[in-house]
C-alpha cells in the first residue's frame, strides 16, 4: 500500500494544498496514471488496478499514529 490520488490534478496543484505538499508527494498518482505508465512497456503486463476500500480513512489513521509518536 502506498499513498496516491483518486484522480490527477488537471490544472496543477490546488492552491489550498500548496502549503502542505512536500516534494516527494509529486510521485503520488492515480491508478489510471500508473496503469498507463506501466502499459507503455512490454516488460509488465498490467491486468488490474484498484484503490483500497476506505483508503483515505486508513491513510488518515496512519498519519495520526505517526504524528502522535512525534509529540
Amino acid at each position: 500500500m502506498s499513498p496516491g490520488l483518486t484522480r490527477e490534478f488537471t490544472n496543477g496543484l490546488p492552491e489550498k494544498m500548496k502549503e502542505f505538499y512536500e516534494p516527494d508527494m509529486y510521485c503520488f498518482h492515480s491508478t489510471i496514471w500508473w496503469k498507463k505508465l506501466w502499459g507503455k512497456n512490454s516488460i509488465v503486463d498490467v491486468t488490474y488496478v484498484d484503490t483500497i476500500e476506505d483508503g483515505k480513512e486508513l491513510w488518515r489513521a496512519t498519519l495520526t499514529l505517526i504524528f502522535m509518536r512525534l509529540i
